[in-house]
């Protein structure tokens, strides 16, 4: 039985004529609605589902009612994407082509509903209701591709998509109290929604989820078919590219032969002890630097000449997505991800411009002077920001750009109280701004050469002779300074030691998470807004582990199948070719002349597809079996922790017992005639996971125990360790 809703909204609201406003979250429909009218009314609503004879009480709905010079006007909030492209129909069969947007909450079994799916159906409910009541819209979400999909797909989906057509749209950069204003006017006054963005927004939920869905089914019924395992294996459009990037990079690092240099070691006796560099650089000839050595050992250094060179360090240029996170991963090591999220929160908190954002530049009606004097009034920037005050100029620029957002820059609004990574987010932000009013940094590169019994020696070093911007820049100026020693010409020190040291060379370095995101971007696949959340994803999907990146054993065989079978799905060149589709869209629609549309992109994409599709099919066999050996390879090594301590021939496994069904490590030589009896106990709870490294205290194998919800930690085996007193108080903790 279908369920029925009851909505309950004041009568004021339910007897007038207004206009409904989409927010993309409550906090932003908070803000915006006290900017339009300091006299907003917060509503709460509440919902009720009645459904075979029950009624149940939804999660309250807050909205805001507004009263404006252009009329009333009630503020609801998205809480971001209501809904979402599901299959149209059931199974689990493949291809699939034939999809619905519906809403999340629907996708669900009602076991697993949680408390945020049914504030989700809360949140359906309530626009619906309140949509149809409603004489005009405004959509209010973020200013980019996943706002427009999030303000239109709603609107569409219940008041059909021809309302679409007279929606107005609000734009703006920052959650300020003037430019929600402005933006507002220009709404009222005719801004419409980008459909040419919104076209594109759809032709990326709508491929994404048909790669997605149609190649993660292909994989896995190759698996059921053939072994009759299951397991959630997936892939998609941008995330088969960005797991062959590590592949690829691993292959390198594992195939790398490293090649032996000499470099000479000198330390000269000055007022300090310094070590010189050998002017020839790395050697390759072992017997050319024992030469160096036999010609400067107990040999004087003369100082022969001293070059001085000034540079200049131009300013930073103005943030934008990109850089923000280089610059967070430089200086704090915060992924690409948690960038974003802390920039996000920033944003809408109103410290902040809009963080998804290409462009470097400044928008042109920004009032710096009262912006800076704004920041003044934040404890920690008075003084800087009055510096930058009184340089009375403009900021630099950079060349990049974005057609709907300016760079990100502070606002002025003074934040609450900040920590960890938001507040190490926005002092980067901060300190960016007043560094692109600034003079170029003056640099003094040095350089003092030396003779050695004819053997060149040399020191380099530099300082910032005049600061410029990196006076505003706090931490945030690079490359620290290397002053060297003063000497002068036709000094002599004498050398106190040589010494011989044999390096290798070092091979492509692993990626780390920004790197990869870099990568990404070089290759143009993904967007701004989602190459961290894909990287984290694969993480999840345990494709990928480390900081220091490295592809997981199922990872790698997941690539190796469909780069073998399917090359055109780990391939950049189709991702790309799909992202300029979306360019295509874009400028098609927005200048209405016809030449490519949403139906032209989905067809080109579906064409692509179904050759994948039928190149996994027809060897459907080959690309099970290659996935079943790896994993059953890859179960049989997780079992194992290493040799036996007691009989010196087995191998230490992790079993489960088939009469109490617990879990135990035993000898494997028990099998062999029971040669050998050892058993060590384990704990029940959580997952185990094998580790190479041994007991540093009685040097006994160990495992890895990942207690749901708590922090991992390290069992010895042996019963007797020292250590253990740890894992009898953490098996007491998981009981209770």
């Amino acid at each position: 039985m279908l369920a029925k809703y009851s909505i309950t909204l004041p009568k004021y609201i339910e007897n007038e004529g207004f206009t409904l406003g989409l927010a993309e979250k409550p906090s932003a429909a908070s803000k915006i609605a006290k900017f339009l009218d300091k006299n907003s009314k917060q509503v709460i609503i509440k919902v009720k589902r009645k459904q075979n004879g029950k009624t149940n009480q939804l999660p309250e709905q807050i909205g805001h009612f507004v009263n404006t010079e252009k009329g009333k006007m009630f503020i609801l909030s998205a809480a971001g994407h209501l809904y979402t492209v599901v299959q149209e129909g059931v199974g689990w069969q493949y291809p699939v082509y034939d999809f619905k947007w519906s809403p999340k909450y629907q996708k669900k079994k009602k076991k697993d509903i949680t408390i945020h799916d049914m504030r989700n159906e809360a949140a359906v409910e309530t626009i619906k209701h309140i949509a149809n009541m409603a004489s005009d819209y405004i959509v209010m979400t973020d200013y980019d591709e996943e706002g427009e999909v999030i303000g239109g797909v709603i609107l569409s989906q219940i008041l059909g998509n021809k309302i679409l057509d007279d929606v107005k749209r609000m734009k703006f950069s920052t959650l300020t109290k003037n430019e929600i204003n402005k933006s507002f006017l220009e709404a009222v006054e005719g801004n419409l929604m980008n459909f040419g963005m919104y076209n594109r927004g759809l032709m990326r939920h709508y491929l994404d989820w048909l790669w997605g869905i149609n190649l993660s089914r292909a994989l896995m019924h190759s698996l059921k078919n053939t072994s009759g395992q299951y397991l959630t294996l997936s892939t998609g459009r941008v995330q088969g590219p960005t797991l062959a990037f590590v592949s690829e990079r691993q292959m390198k690092i594992d195939t790398f032969v490293p090649r032996p240099s000499f470099d000479v070691n000198l330390t000269i006796n000055a007022k300090d002890k310094i070590n010189l560099i050998n002017s020839k650089g790395v050697l390759e000839i072992k017997s050319n630097a024992d030469k160096i050595i036999e010609n400067t050992i107990g040999q004087v250094a003369k100082v022969i000449d001293i070059i001085t060179r000034t540079s200049k360090k131009n300013p930073p240029e103005p943030l934008n997505l990109s850089k923000l996170q280089d610059e967070a991963h430089k200086y704090f090591s915060i992924t690409s991800s948690r960038t974003l999220q802390s920039a996000q929160r920033l944003y809408m908190e109103g410290v902040i411009s809009y963080p998804r954002t290409s462009s470097q530049k400044y928008p042109s009606e920004l009032d710096h002077d009262f912006t800076l004097s704004e920041i003044a009034k934040i404890p920690g920037y008075k003084k800087v920001a009055g510096e930058v005050i009184e340089l009375k100029r403009k900021p630099i620029e950079g060349k990049k750009t974005d057609p709907a957002h300016p760079c990100i820059y502070p606002t002025g609004v003074q934040p609450k109280k900040l920590t960890g990574n938001d507040k190490k987010v926005f002092d980067l932000i901060v300190r960016n701004y007043f560094s692109t009013f600034g003079d170029p940094a003056i640099m003094e590169n040095n350089r003092i050469n030396f003779d050695i019994n004819k053997e060149k020696f040399h020191l380099t070093g530099r300082r910032t002779k005049i600061l410029g911007w990196k006076k505003y820049a706090g931490r945030f100026t690079g490359a620290d300074d290397k002053e060297l020693p003063k000497f002068n010409e036709g000094d002599n020190f004498k050398v106190i030691d040589v010494s011989l040291n044999e390096k290798f060379s070092k091979g492509p370095a692993y990626y780390n998470d920004n790197s990869l995101r870099k990568k990404m971007e070089e290759e143009e696949i993904g967007t701004k807004a989602t190459r961290g959340d894909i990287i984290s994803s694969l993480f999840q999907r345990k494709y990928l582990r480390g900081k220091r990146i490295e592809i997981t054993p199922v990872g790698e065989i997941v690539f190796q199948v469909l780069s073998t079978y399917s090359a055109q799905v780990v391939s950049v060149e189709l991702s790309r070719k799909l992202e300029n589709m979306g360019d295509m869209i874009e400028n098609s629609v927005n200048n209405l002349d016809g030449k490519f549309s949403l139906s032209d992109a989905m067809v080109q994409g579906l064409i692509m597809l179904h050759g994948m599709l039928k190149e996994l099919q027809e060897n459907e066999r080959k690309v099970g079996e290659s996935i079943s050996t790896e994993l059953q390879s890859q179960r049989k090594i997780a079992q194992e922790i290493g040799g036996c301590l007691t009989c010196k021939i087995g191998t230490l496994k992790i079993i489960r017992s088939t009469l109490s069904g617990k879990r135990f490590v035993g000898c494997s030589e028990y099998f062999n005639d029971q040669n050998c009896n050892t058993t060590y106990p384990l704990p029940q709870g959580g997952m185990l996971e094998t580790t190479k490294e041994l007991c540093k205290a009685d040097e006994y194998p160990q495992v890895k125990v990942y207690p749901g919800g708590r922090r991992p930690w390290t069992l010895c085996l042996n019963p007797t360790c020292s250590l253990r007193e740890e894992f009898e108080k953490r098996k007491k903790k998981l009981k209770g």
